[in-house]
């Protein structure tokens, strides 16, 4: 899927089972880590970018927050990435595409049945009718089925 995905599910006895021993400070980087993998196309963020996704310009207390956010992060060399994100999203994307394809039938079952309105058969051809003529109320009436103006 091209477009992104903007939300994901929030489990929270998993998050306060995975984030108990966390600082607030933590648990936000945390958070903020996880949103980040989640917007992208493989689920992983470099590591020389968590500082700046962090928004943390001093290296003492980003050493000090990341010490205890790292061991729940998957490391892939130059990327890491968490355990549930990925299943999550492919997930989702699986449920996205299934509703695509059931709101795709039922357009095609909805218009299918339709009749096509530019092949109605003209209800009025007998006379010419313009605007000044002196007509009735049903005739006029029958002009402006046809042609959409009287």
């Amino acid at each position: 899927m091209k477009e992104k995905l903007f939300y994901f599910p929030f489990y929270p006895a998993d998050w306060l089972a995975d984030v108990s021993v966390l600082t607030l400070e933590e648990k936000g980087a945390y958070i903020t880590l996880i949103s980040t993998m989640y917007l992208q196309e493989d689920c992983s963020v470099f590591k020389r970018h968590i500082q700046n996704i962090l928004g943390i310009q001093d290296k003492r207390r980003f050493d000090r927050i990341m010490t205890n956010v790292y061991p729940l992060l998957i490391d892939n060399g130059e990327k890491v990435t968490q355990k549930r994100i990925k299943a999550i999203k492919s997930k989702i994307q699986d449920i996205l595409v299934k509703k695509s394809e059931g709101g795709k039938k039922a357009m095609l079952k909805r218009w299918s049945n339709k009749p096509k309105v530019y092949n109605k058969p003209k209800v009025y051809v007998n006379k010419k009718i313009d605007k000044f003529s002196s007509i009735s109320a049903a005739d006029r009436a029958r002009k402006i089925l046809n042609d959409g103006y009287e």
